[in-house]
């Protein structure tokens, strides 16, 4: 499926492809895809790595090694810079936050999934951080890692404004 959509965004627009023609696959992309790549990381990263090493040991193991295998396996298909490293590992910690903060998953994944949805828009790459890590900076600079932070921490200050109040319960639940 990716590389039917790989190509087919807003760029093959300003390409010269028909804007029609673009919106058929972008818009269904756009919607369902994006959300459910974000759903199946939070899910597997958040849902159950977090939470169980959480309640295991502490919400601080949980949160480091659940962010370490989340920018590792992110950086399995194309290696990261440096600075793409940092911002898969800020990812994942702000999406941890995202979900300790409203108790729910799909905070993260809303977060996550409006930076996907950008990326996919604009570049037609229903990969996450596509845009950021592969077609406009391959070079991974800190720019450009700061740049895709800001983008997730303001797309997860508008999905935190839509999500209930309170704090989340805590990952290691301390009882007599």
């Amino acid at each position: 499926y990716h590389q039917l959509v790989r190509g087919r965004g807003l760029q093959s627009a300003l390409d010269g492809a028909p804007l029609s023609g673009v919106l058929v696959w972008a818009v269904p992309s756009w919607l369902v895809l994006a959300p459910l790549l974000c759903l199946k990381d939070e899910l597997l990263f958040r849902g159950y790595i977090f939470v169980r090493l959480g309640r295991a040991r502490s919400a601080l193991y949980g949160l480091g090694v659940s962010a370490l295998l989340f920018a590792v396996i992110h950086s399995v298909e194309q290696p990261p810079t440096f600075w793409q490293f940092c911002g898969l590992l800020a990812t994942a910690v702000y999406a941890t936050w995202l979900f300790q903060k409203t108790g729910s998953l799909w905070a993260p994944v809303g977060a996550r999934a409006l930076v996907v949805m950008g990326d996919m828009l604009v570049s037609g790459n229903p990969q996450l951080g596509a845009l950021w890590k592969y077609d406009v900076a391959p070079e991974g600079s800190l720019e450009d890692a700061v740049a895709y932070v800001v983008l997730l921490v303001l797309s997860g200050g508008l999905v935190k404004l839509t999500s209930r109040d309170g704090e989340a319960p805590a990952a290691r639940d301390v009882g007599p």
